[in-house]
């Protein structure tokens, strides 16, 4: 038992590979998420991270906003550094809990997971969502 716990302990963690992209060489599906979600920005960097998870791209653009995209567009995180996240991805279940909690407050940073979302207020409120679209 002791020998397996230390086996366990002394296993090398994940390998995750990480690579500068062009963004021309980026699927199509992450550069369409910015084209409609931020059509007035452009990707300053972007990085592909793979691992035996699969293939994420981490993108950057230029005015701060981080992104973390998998091949198909699918936003696991979203992180807005100048202005809030578009309103156009915050589900309406948010920003009536928004507004009749926390007025005057914006959401500037989401992240997605199996059991549901975060999305981080500018007054540092975070709200959880479960998949059911209920405050968790």
């Amino acid at each position: 038992m002791v020998a397996s716990l230390i086996k366990m302990m002394t296993r090398p963690a994940a390998r995750e590979n990480k690579e500068m992209v062009l963004t021309e060489n980026l699927p199509m599906a992450t550069k369409m998420f910015v084209m409609q979600n931020f059509p007035r920005l452009s990707i300053a960097y972007a990085v592909k991270r793979s691992s035996n998870k699969g293939t994420m791209y981490e993108l950057n653009l230029n005015d701060g906003t981080d992104i973390l995209l998998n091949e198909d567009g699918k936003m696991s995180m979203l992180k807005c550094n100048a202005e809030c996240v578009p309103g156009t991805m915050v589900p309406e279940y948010i920003f009536s809990l928004m507004k009749a909690h926390y007025p005057g407050s914006q959401v500037v940073k989401i992240e997605k997971s199996g059991n549901g979302s975060r999305f981080t207020l500018t007054n540092h409120v975070v709200l959880h969502m479960n998949q059911a679209m209920k405050t968790a």
